[in-house]
């Protein structure tokens, strides 16, 4: 508070404080008393740089003011003002807390020209890159952040300070369903807060404040895209609010509409194209273009070849090959060059299929909604409010066609061959044993690309709905010089989403094993030799549409209650001590042809359905030890605890803690420290999810031909379900994805993590407006919940190269077809969860911040001159994959890959310099990320195993990035009506490219800029 106004409050007899819902929510003072307001008063709210906000009773609510009225004014608002920050349920200011908070205010957030939220928070040094709105394979159609980059279930997302609507049965919240038009500032812990939310947040609270005391009409527009000039972007958002009953209520409404077009990989000369770690022509490691085994003219393979060809019994196979064109067959079969023709050797990589071209780099979405706010004074000590918001969001995802790996039975006598692939296909039967020797039918593995039927089409639509209200008020002083400023807040909120997955263009596999058969002695419906050969009627009769509905309902009942307990000879005993119960449900099912497993390339997926309710009671103290007068200065110490009874065996009585000092022994110098102890109950995924069926990138060691010549390794891949002649054939992994099954763990244990953090703020006086912060964090997560051992490449790595026993848990969730060891549906890996050894990440945040007035301006205006560094260094970030194996550690500071995950830069930083004078604001943005390596180089490396260097790969490190945005705006006069404009990635950066470990389109698009320079132009009235 300005020094002016607290001589007016001492002199005026007002009183001046801090309640945090207000302030937390408008970014107000409060100055209540017995006076509404007089002129002097009004002169120093203006000369302070405030405005009224708005009156209620006997309280006027301040708050920062607008631009125009600052320069009349010709006051500066001071940059450090305290407010009550996330991070403790005690009101308290962002320097008086013993846990780091980083603030994004809505300053920032329209300079970033971010239509989506998710885009301001990821390019944030705190977040990591995890899926986006805009990923598409995998992808949910949401954004989901990840925070330290430990999993976006253990990011707890707030807005006001309590729990918002989630989807899916991991309980997440997709933050674009947040009205973005209302979100005051961002405030994020980064040090966990379990013991003040919940369990969820062992890696931090992303918490959004609203503005829901808004008065007036606020239209504004937007315009975006790429400078190429595709993945145009339209956004309008409208916000009315007004006071009613003499100011002592607000009612506020916000309705939004967001459209992006979409952007297909072949748009992008990177993305365009399926890349692979190979070797140039001199045997040099280099990218090159390859694709999917699965093509359109197919190629079927199950056939004897090599030396193979020259053992007894094979004179006829051998001759009818021959007679075919084939005598050079090898293990990838043969293919055709189209519909009816005659067969050729399949010749790997040359006859691959490019299926980058019809994914998606960014898909199309369309999201609506509105959101409301209403509340009344009916007192100083009776507030009602009340809360509603309805958003729906349409994504769409696209993958190439429909594939096949698998082995299915053909009649000898097919039609659709020729009389030499016949003779073929009867030598074939001859040589097969039991009830298939000789009677007609032929096993073949079939790699198929089924274009007839079109690209598959996922739409995810999803419906959110939030709705509840409560009471607060302020009760005073209760017991004279005990039990002051008392403060309760009674609350229940409903949330529901109801999302359904339509999968367009999906092929039967039921009718098409019965397809390819002739039905007394008619020509088979189903023609698989070739591209093309399957008739539109065939399609017609195969062709699926399949769905996959999601319903989630999130109720929170909370009590609590704040006040100054008892006084201290350094101030207050502050406490506060609440309830709280949630109930969390999720269900999801599938269509017959889903659940059954009938759609080619899917495993069958099996329905979900549970809830999980805990009670939990929670407190929080503060206690000022030492005030500013005593020698050493200032030292408070802080605690707060939190016992949860979750109807879960697991977690039927857990406890989260936490201690924290702060010592201030000079003014504007705040040293900081904190310890926390916290427990996560596994959710309704975690515990109760169904099997679903993905395709994630991993390599198969068997495939590799360094297999074949370790005998060790080559006997593993045998007793693992590759056959003997196969072991290091391309044939036993066909692209750079394999099959996995996922699932729930009803017996999963409780994870527990132990968090500390220190570091220091300080604002010296020496230096006005200047602050600078340092935090150092390190967070470990033991019995963390995850896929078994990680991830499905660390099963695939610890069962081949470490583990080395094929009746290990590792080794027994590998499933292969028994036919060719391939890991394809319906042989998938089986990746449920299952607690791991240990999660740990450390590092240091880092942000300086400084503004000064400066005596020069345009149009005899002076102006303002703002500098925002935020950086982290990331110390270390470490995987323990198994429990029993805890010298087993995944180093992954400074890595990207398929172990990792990632990226994980060691170096993050987002700095923006911002200049403004009379309506006109410059700005501009740098941010950094540094190089990370491949870690197939690096894991070994710190393990002191033997492994790649960065000349066997060829791409084995992604260089660092530098990006620039700068952004404009320029405020009419008093007319309300701003124009604003800008250009992100100015400079036009491409991301780093790689091959086998990436995570999209050859590159990481949620951590890079993967579209190049993007702009955006709007305009924004308020009257």
């Amino acid at each position: 508070m300005p020094d002016a106004l607290n001589a007016y409050a001492q002199q005026a007899d007002v009183q001046i404080f801090f309640p945090s819902e207000k302030i937390a929510s408008i970014r107000s003072v409060p100055i209540k008393g017995k006076l509404k307001t007089d002129e002097a008063l009004r002169r120093l709210i203006a000369g302070s740089g405030l405005e009224i906000a708005r009156k209620s009773g006997g309280t006027i609510m301040l708050r920062a003011a607008s631009e125009p009225a600052r320069k009349a004014s010709g006051a500066t608002v001071v940059s450090n003002e305290p407010i009550v920050v996330t991070g403790s349920r005690i009101a308290r200011t962002e320097e008086d807390t013993s846990t780091p908070v980083s603030t994004i205010d809505r300053t920032l957030i329209e300079a970033s020209g971010s239509i989506v939220l998710e885009d301001v928070l990821t390019r944030q040094p705190q977040y990591s890159g995890g899926f986006t709105s805009r990923s598409n394979n995998p992808g949910t159609g949401a954004a989901q952040i990840d925070l330290r980059g430990l999993g976006s279930n253990r990011n707890l997302v707030l807005v006001n300070g309590r729990r918002y609507v989630f989807f899916g049965q991991d309980q997440v919240t997709d933050i674009n369903v947040i009205p973005a038009a209302l979100v005051e500032r961002i405030e994020t812990v980064t040090g966990g807060s379990s013991a003040v939310y919940g369990s969820d947040a062992i890696a931090g609270v992303t918490n959004f404040i609203l503005r829901d005391d808004f008065e007036g009409i606020e239209a504004r527009a937007q315009l975006g895209g790429d400078t190429r000039g595709d993945g145009q972007t339209y956004s309008l958002d409208l916000t009315a609010g007004t006071n009613f009953a003499d100011d002592r209520g607000n009612f506020v409404i916000s309705g939004s509409y967001y459209k992006r077009d979409g952007i297909r990989q072949a748009a992008r000369a990177y993305a365009g194209r399926v890349l692979d770690d190979g070797y140039d022509e001199n045997w040099n490691p280099a990218l090159v273009e390859t694709g999917s085994l699965r093509s359109p003219d197919g190629s079927f393979s199950y056939i004897p070849y090599g030396d193979q060809l020259l053992q007894p019994g094979m004179e006829g196979l051998r001759d009818a090959l021959s007679a075919a064109g084939l005598a050079d067959i090898g293990p990838t079969g043969f293919t055709f060059d189209g519909a009816g023709s005659d067969a050729r050797v399949h010749n790997d990589p040359a006859d691959r299929y490019n299926y980058a071209l019809l994914n998606y780099l960014q898909t199309p979405a369309k999201r609506y909604g509105v959101s409301a706010f209403t509340h009344f004074d009916a007192s100083d000590a009776l507030t009602l409010y009340g809360e509603f918001s309805y958003y729906r969001n349409e994504v769409d995802m696209q993958l190439a066609e429909a594939n096949l790996a698998g082995t299915m039975r053909f009649d000898v006598t097919n039609p659709y061959v020729s009389p030499e692939m016949n003779e073929v296909f009867r030598q074939l039967d001859l040589l097969e044993t039991g009830d298939a020797y000789n009677d007609g039918l032929v096993s073949l593995r079939v790699n198929r690309r089924f274009t007839e039927f079109g690209p598959r089409e996922a739409l995810v639509v999803r419906d959110s709905y939030r709705a509840g209200g409560g009471i607060r008020g302020d009760l005073g002083d209760l017991g004279g010089q005990f039990l002051r400023n008392v403060h309760y807040d009674l609350n229940y909120f409903y949330s529901r989403a109801d999302s359904s997955t339509h999968l367009n263009n999906m092929v039967s596999y039921s009718g098409l094993a019965a397809g390819i058969l002739s039905v007394d002695g008619a020509d088979p419906l189903v023609n698989l030799f070739g591209a093309g050969g399957i008739s539109d009627e065939a399609v017609r009769q195969l062709k699926i549409d399949t769905s996959n509905p999601t319903e989630t309902e999130l109720q929170v009942a909370s009590a609590i209650v704040t006040s100054d307990v008892a006084p201290l000879p350094a101030g207050p005993l502050s406490m506060s001590l609440g309830f709280e119960w949630r109930s969390a449900y999720a269900r999801s099912s599938s269509d017959p042809a889903l659940e059954s497993g009938d759609a080619v390339g899917f495993d069958a997926y099996s329905p979900t359905e549970g809830e999980v309710n805990v009670y939990e009671i929670f407190g929080e103290m503060r206690l000022p030890l030492l005030s500013e007068e005593s020698p050493i200065g200032r030292v408070t110490a802080n605690g707060a605890f939190r016992y949860s009874d979750y109807d879960l065996t697991v977690a039927n009585g857990v406890w989260t803690y936490l201690g924290g000092l702060e010592w201030a022994p000079v003014p504007g110098l705040n040293l900081r420290g904190q310890w926390q102890h916290a427990v996560r109950a596994p959710n309704i995924g975690e515990l109760f999810g169904g099997q679903s069926a993905d395709r994630p990138r991993a390599t198969d060691p068997c495939a590799d031909p360094s297999a074949a010549a370790d005998p060790t390794l080559r006997d593993l891949c045998i007793a693992t379900g590759v056959p003997a002649n196969l072991v290091g054939s391309p044939i036993v992994q066909t692209g750079g994805r394999v099959d996995a099954l996922y699932g729930g763990n009803p017996d999963l244990d409780v994870e527990k993590s132990d968090t500390y953090t220190f570091g220091f703020t300080l604002a010296p006086r020496a230096v006005p407006n200047l602050r600078v912060s340092v935090d150092y964090f390190h967070i470990e997560v033991k019995d963390a919940i995850s896929m078994l051992a990680g991830g499905v490449e660390s099963t695939l790595d610890l069962c081949y190269n470490v583990i080395q026993d094929p009746a290990s848990d590792v080794c027994q969730a590998i499933r292969r077809d028994p036919a060719d060891g391939v890991i394809a549906a319906p042989y998938s890996i089986l990746a449920t969860y299952t607690n791991i050894g240990k999660l740990e990440t450390s590092g240091i945040d880092f942000g300086v911040s400084w503004s000064q007035p400066l005596a020069f301006g345009i149009g005899g205006n002076d102006s303002h001159l703002a500098i925002d560094i935020r950086g982290t260094w990331l110390e270390k970030y470490a995987i323990t994959p198994v429990q029993d194996l805890p010298d087993q550690v995944y180093e992954c500071e400074g890595a990207f890959g398929l172990t990792c995950g990632g990226p994980f830069p060691r170096f993050k930083t987002a700095s923006r310099i911002t200049w403004s004078s009379g309506g006109l604001m410059l700005s501009a943005q740098h941010r950094h990320l540094s190089a990370v390596t491949d870690d197939r180089i690096l894991v070994p490396a710190r393990s002191g195993e033997s492994g790649p260097t960065k000349a066997d790969l060829a791409a084995p490190v992604m260089g660092s990035r530098d990006y620039v945005d700068i952004s404009v705006s320029y405020e009419v006069g008093r007319t309300g009506l701003t124009f604003f404009g800008g250009v992100n990635n100015v400079f036009d950066v491409d991301p780093p490219i790689v091959a086998d470990s990436q995570q999209q389109a050859n590159t990481y698009p949620s951590t890079y800029d993967a579209l190049g320079a993007e702009y955006f132009v709007g305009a924004k009235l308020r009257f």
